[in-house]
């Protein structure tokens, strides 16, 4: 019987374990593998990162919405609550009906959460927006003060 505690409660602290190691983000220094602006980050790097952060956390997913002229991805990150993840179906409509004005706006606006769109630039070869990008995603998912607010927030980041 104790050996059977003992084991249970083995395996338990493991499972806790894997799970705390799972939802450990990396920042994109430890990343990169360098400070952010030490050196330009391309592209696909900044597109790793966002993936591996979505690997890492509930709370943020992955999108591929086209390509560049240039045949690399465009992508888009969510990052929201798991509750608000779990009815982004639902978010879509309702901003669609406010936009047409339709229904009771008084109802849908306080029923939906705020939606932020966060373009990090445009230009290939400007290195700070994709960087910035990738800061402001980790500060998002760590930070606990910030992290409050995706029950409140849809946070969508063209990086």
């Amino acid at each position: 019987m104790i050996r059977r505690f003992v084991l249970s409660v083995v395996l338990s602290l493991l499972c806790t374990a894997a799970a705390l190691a799972q939802q450990t983000i990396p920042t994109p220094a430890e990343f990169l593998g360098y400070p952010i602006g030490e050196r330009f980050t391309p592209h696909h790097r900044i597109l790793a990162y966002f993936d591996e952060l979505a690997k890492r956390s509930s709370l943020i997913t992955m999108r591929t919405i086209g390509t560049t002229y240039e045949d690399r991805p465009l992508v888009l990150a969510t990052l929201t609550s798991a509750k608000n993840h779990g009815s982004l179906d639902a978010i879509r409509a309702n901003v669609a009906t406010l936009a047409r004005g339709e229904g009771d706006a008084a109802a849908l606006t306080k029923a939906t959460p705020a939606i932020v769109w966060l373009a990090f630039g445009v230009h290939g070869n400007e290195s700070s927006s994709g960087e910035a990008s990738m800061m402001v995603a980790h500060a998002l998912l760590t930070n606990p003060d910030l992290t409050r607010l995706l029950d409140d927030l849809v946070v969508i980041i063209d990086p």
